[in-house]
């Protein structure tokens, strides 16, 4: 701060031993605009040409804001800090300018209406201040000669500047009219034309122009001016000199570097040459703005600048956004526009402690200092008036008046404000001081004036703010709020208390009336905005919640649960204050204990005044928190009397009775539960929870993948977030590399929302990364357990003690480990998450005696063991650990048995259907065999669906990826078969793996054009989120090689010399497009239907290079006489030709490779394969590629 005498306050009465001084804000955010501007400036100055009319404009520097807060006293510091020489700063708070920035010419013209400054005046004033370069400025000199001896015949330069006192401060004796006479004698010797002494400009003008154009190339420099024959030729008006600041910017540009400096033109109070509907003074200044590029403007003013708006085209020469990016709200950097005016907590301590003072003290005291401060909001103003108000009370009483007397906002301060608004706009203030904020919309709709010119009027206005980004963009200044009403009882027109309330109802109204649908653009936060303020408005005036009961709803459907804040309700139990409390507890939920946010919902329903929907969504969550808590009988409760009834939560309320299921453990419950829901994003999430505690991680990742997806093609930002946090944790499991994407992902999408269970999951998820390191993961985990613990969330507790458990069971640390059971059992003493419990006996470590089996699992307690212990298996093998010495718990939980050592044929394939429907509960009925090969295909007509039969249990995880390859294209809607969702899976018995899938029945052949189709879109599909390996067209052969039964040992030889020898040259190959790849692709793995193709059998999906996919057809013209015109069909439609790629023969050779090894597993089912065979065998050995062959 600085100061000076204050002659007002020393005029009134106070004491004379009182020191009244004027006080100035230091502005030191202010200041760092214009340096930060300044250093923008001069290193762009490199790349700005004065010619370019074009380019946009970024010399601009703007500060607004309302009247009273010394933008004035800012912009003559701003001149005399940047005119300062050597050490002297005349505000020695300020930093000093940085060497980079060079040396500045700075001019300020303050343009309010009583200095009667004209544009001519303005634009001289600068010519007059780079005269203090010392340069000459050629070109702007002989243009202004030309104008004012048409504008001002008769009237010599010198005695216009003598006469008018701000031009003859600036004017530095008088230099201006002689470097004019100079610069017009010179340039007529350079182009020979007569001296233009003694005689008149206008006479000398055509000719002189038509001689800089002549010379336009040679030695004359101003001929190098392009635009200044025509400038001398135009008509000598206003309108031509707004066009001189060019010649005024070339000139600048001439100037050697190191005789330049950076012109700062400071334009004050330019809200006087702003008038909206007319701006044809404003524009001869934006003129002078861009056609000044080498120059920076900083101009200051109640108004923001407006030229970024692209509605002002034709009213301006440039505007939008596009000329002028840095003016737009949502511009970074600088120069900017910057609101001002509010004085930080510093400056207003400052102010007030130096303002009035007594031997050098403060006369203000402390108490009374922050109570005036605090209600100032850093209104300068604000405290001015406070300072008057102190000093009359001083005088009258003797003694300093306390805070009391500042308890409340001074009327004249708001009336000053609003004496200038018209009728309108006065109905409008009124309006929008209800509202928290704003859009013209919204506050032509609560006026209920019918047009929005009032509106549009008053958010041009320094006390109204405006963010862009937010849907209600609009803001007025909380002192105008909070003071408006006693203001207003002074005018003319004043509001009733009766006309505030039916203004409230006006807007409460208009709300409801624009509160926007789901779905629409940036529809949530604009939703939020409007229900928050709808619930304020309606509980402040005792409104009917109408609207507000559907906005409910909308609220809770996406999961996100930002804060819902409501006014003081005490002694309130009307509907709206009902239905507010229930929304601000449902949202508390997420940021306080769970039994905060239960307690709070308990006492609303207990007032028996909501309405019977919005009483299902208060019960509904309840019933969630009191799951959280543990209270699981209480919980189902709730949700079978909210399931049993009709709001939009019914069916959620099933999903939940799902939830406390699988809490207790009854997954098959659990699942049927499930099945009776609609299969949208909760569904697939809920399959997720039930997957990964089976250990199937690839399904869980898969459900949750598919449960993210949906829920933001549904526009559910919050249910996304709770689905990507389950995968997270469920790939953190198993694979640390993958986990890192996903947490990162989670994180992303929590940012926007408030999901405490979520953010717990994902924390959770990152300390599994780190299960079985040594590192900190004990602190890690006491962190997150005293986290869980003080939020009430009770089953991310129960996650943590489990991973816990995991960790030491990894360690093989027996000790850590049954101190780690001990605090898991906190989490089951009560019946839930016992099966935690037994997951951990499934580990394959010494443990404590294993609990008595209680949960009852899909697919057998020896299904679920088995993949845990594959789990285990895996992340020690990661991690370089041995395995424990004779764990106890593989005798205990008894092992799965190994693959069947009986033959894969139809007899014993039939025998595994028989137990695997005997798991899943579904009739074998009339079950046929479909198909045998690498699986047991079997059609189940009575249970609608097809059950695939994998050779091994060793292939759990390809079939795993085929289930999860099946939802991906399910999810994508392509024509694939479908996988049975309403059956567990996979089921492992007998040593093999079984899934099912529905059913479809053949109808007519797949043809050519079908099969290039459905190939062609497989192949554009977007990449699915769960990790595919590296396609390997030999996987299959090394087991078919080593497991060769009957077949004959030399062709088992020839096969494996074969093998070897594509294999490197397989590996030599360069693919440019890896994607996904069906990895079998013809068309015996597509099912013609009637209503069209679906693909199938997945099993050896990957990533791979789409001309492998291709390469059978090719194959089928020489080998199985497909039609060479069927291929050329084929090529036209998929829209390319495997047969041109230099891949194709050793893709080829390796296809045929794969077709005969698995032809080979089948020889002992009949003669014919065998004869295949041995036919095959024969046109490979002979090199014969034109041999055909018989399919099968």
């Amino acid at each position: 701060m600085s100061g000076s005498t204050d002659l007002r306050s020393l005029f009134s009465s106070g004491g004379d031993d009182v020191a009244a001084v004027d006080v100035f804000a230091n502005r030191h955010d202010e200041w760092a605009a214009v340096v930060d501007s300044l250093r923008a400036h001069v290193a762009s100055r490199s790349t700005v040409r004065v010619d370019d009319f074009v380019s946009p404009r970024t010399n601009v520097l703007v500060f607004y804001g309302v009247g009273g807060i010394g933008k004035t006293t800012f912009s003559k510091k701003l001149e005399a800090q940047m005119a300062a020489t050597g050490d002297r700063q005349p505000v020695a708070s300020w930093s000093c300018l940085p060497p980079e920035v060079g040396p500045l010419i700075p001019v300020r013209i303050d343009l309010a209406r009583q200095g009667e400054v004209s544009f001519e005046d303005a634009l001289l004033a600068v010519r007059l201040a780079m005269g203090r370069l010392g340069q000459p400025l050629r070109a702007f000199d002989v243009a202004l000669r030309c104008y004012w001896e048409v504008n001002h015949p008769g009237e010599p330069l010198e005695g216009y500047l003598r006469r008018h006192g701000f031009l003859r401060r600036m004017s530095d004796s008088m230099g201006l009219p002689q470097d004019m006479r100079t610069a017009v004698e010179d340039l007529s010797q350079a182009v020979e034309l007569p001296s233009a002494a003694g005689a008149t400009i206008v006479g000398f003008v055509s000719s002189l122009a038509q001689a800089l154009r002549e010379r336009r190339d040679k030695s004359l420099a101003l001929s190098r001016c392009a635009r200044l024959p025509d400038l001398l030729e135009a008509p000598q008006d206003i309108d031509t000199f707004s066009y001189f600041p060019h010649l005024l910017a070339w000139d600048l540009a001439q100037i050697p570097a190191k005789h330049a400096a950076t012109p700062v033109i400071l334009l004050d109070t330019f809200e006087d040459v702003t008038e909206r509907g007319y701006r044809e003074i404003e524009k001869l200044y934006q003129r002078m703005v861009w056609l000044m590029p080498n120059a920076l403007f900083v101009i200051t003013g109640r108004n923001r600048l407006q030229w970024d708006d692209d509605t002002l085209e034709g009213q301006l020469d440039w505007a939008g956004r596009h000329r002028w990016p840095q003016l737009a709200p949502t511009a970074v950097g600088e120069p900017r526009q910057h609101l001002v005016g509010y004085l930080s907590d510093d400056d207003r301590e400052q102010y007030l402690a130096t303002r009035l003072t007594r031997a050098g003290e403060p006369v203000i005291p402390q108490p009374v200092r922050a109570e005036i401060a605090a209600r100032s909001y850093g209104w300068p103003l604000y405290l001015d008036l406070a300072v008057m108000r102190f000093q009359e009370l001083l005088a009258r009483n003797g003694t300093p008046p306390g805070p009391q007397e500042f308890e409340r906002d001074f009327p004249a301060l708001v009336a000053r404000v609003i004496r200038d608004l018209t009728a309108d706009e006065r109905i409008v203030l009124r309006t929008v001081s209800l509202l928290d904020a704003f859009s013209i919309d919204l506050a032509t709709e609560a006026s209920r004036l019918g047009y929005d010119a009032p509106a549009l009027n008053l958010v041009e206005r320094p006390f109204v703010s405006h963010d862009p980004t937010t849907p209600l963009p609009y803001r007025l200044h909380e002192l105008l709020r909070s003071a408006i009403r006693d203001a207003d009882a002074t005018t003319v027109d004043r509001w009733s208390p009766a006309d505030w309330r039916r203004g409230a109802q006006s807007v409460f109204t208009a709300l409801g009336t624009l509160v926007p649908a789901t779905g629409e653009h940036r529809w949530r936060h604009t939703l939020v905005s409007y229900l928050t303020q709808g619930l304020r408005l309606a509980c402040e005036y005792d409104l009917q919640p109408d609207w507000l009961l559907d906005a409910a709803w909308q609220y809770i459907s996406a999961s996100i649960w930002e804060p819902v804040d409501i006014p003081d309700t005490t002694g309130q139990r009307g509907p709206s204050v009902a239905v507010a409390r229930t929304l601000h507890a449902i949202a508390l939920r997420q940021r306080a204990h769970r039994r905060d946010s239960s307690t709070e919902l308990a006492e609303v329903m207990a007032w028996n005044v909501l309405p019977p929907n919005i009483e299902d969504l208060a019960r509904y969550y309840l019933a969630e928190n009191q799951r959280h808590l543990g209270q699981h009988q209480e919980s189902a409760a709730n949700m079978r009397r909210v399931a049993e009834g009709t709001s939009p939560l019914a069916r959620p309320a099933l999903r939940g009775l799902s939830h406390i299921a699988r809490h207790l453990g009854d997954f098959p419950q659990a699942l049927s539960t499930l099945e009776g829901l609609d299969h949208d994003s909760n569904y697939y999430r809920a399959l997720g929870h039930l997957w990964w505690v089976h250990g199937n991680l690839n399904l869980a990742c898969s459900a949750y993948a598919t449960a993210r997806r949906v829920a933001l093609d549904n526009d559910q930002a919050g249910i996304a977030a709770l689905a990507q946090a389950g995968l997270a944790f469920a790939a953190a499991l198993d694979d640390v590399d993958r986990a890192t994407s996903q947490i990162a992902r989670a994180n992303d999408l929590l940012r926007e929302v408030h999901q405490t269970w979520a953010q717990a999951q994902v924390r959770t998820a990152v300390l599994l990364q780190s299960v079985g390191t040594e590192g900190n993961f004990t602190t890690h985990a006491r962190e997150l357990e005293h986290a869980y613990t003080e939020a009430g969330l009770g089953s991310a507790l129960a996650y943590l003690r489990f991973v816990v458990c995991f960790h030491h069971a990894l360690r093989d640390d027996h000790q850590q480990l049954s101190e780690a059971l001990t605090n898991l059992e906190l989490s089951t003493n009560n019946g839930e998450y016992h099966y935690l419990r037994e997951i951990v006996s499934f580990l394959p470590v010494s443990q404590p005696d294993p609990p008595a089996a209680g949960a009852q699992w899909i697919g057998g307690r020896d299904t679920v063991a088995h993949a845990w212990r594959d789990i285990i298996g895996r992340r020690r093998a990661a991690l370089g650990l041995n395995p424990p010495a004779n764990p106890a718990s593989e005798a205990r939980v008894g092992g799965m048995p190994g693959p069947s050592s009986d033959s894969f044929s139809a007899e014993y394939t039939y025998r595994t259907l028989e137990l695997a429907t005997s798991e899943t509960g579904i009739p074998i009925g009339d079950a046929r065999l479909i198909r045998m090969g690498e699986n047991a295909i079997y059609a189940l007509p009575q249970a609608n669906v097809v059950a695939r039969i994998a050779r091994s249990d060793q292939r759990l995880a390809r079939v795993e990826k085929e289930l999860a390859i099946g939802r991906w294209l399910a999810y994508h809607d392509y024509p694939a078969v479908r996988v049975a969702e309403h059956l567990p899976q996979p089921v492992r018995v007998d040593g093999r793996v079984v899934t099912f899938w529905n059913l479809v029945e053949p109808v007519g052949e797949v043809t050519i054009d079908q099969f290039a189709g459905l190939l062609r879109d497989f192949h554009a599909l977007p990449a699915p989120e769960f990790t595919l390996d590296l396609f390997d067209p030999f996987a299959a052969v090394p087991g078919r090689l080593a497991n060769a039964g009957n077949a004959d040992p030399a062709a088992v030889a020839f096969l494996a010399d074969m093998h070897h020898d594509l294999r490197t040259r397989y590996d030599a190959l360069e693919f440019t497009d890896l994607g996904v790849i069906h990895g079998d692709a013809h068309r015996g793995n597509v099912i013609p239907t009637a209503t069209g193709p679906l693909l199938c059998d997945f099993e050896v999906a990957a990533r791979g290079p789409w001309q492998w996919d291709t390469t059978s057809l090719a194959i089928a013209v020489d080998r199985f006489g497909t039609p060479a015109a069927d291929y050329a069909e084929f090529v036209r439609v998929y829209g390319r030709d495997v047969t041109q790629q230099p891949q194709f023969p050793v893709l080829r050779a390796a296809r045929e490779l794969t077709m005969t090894t698995w032809l080979m597993q089948l020889i002992d089912v009949s003669p014919g394969h065998l004869t295949e065979f041995t036919h095959r065998i024969r046109s490979l050995r002979d090199g014969n590629l034109q041999q055909r062959w018989n399919g099968f």
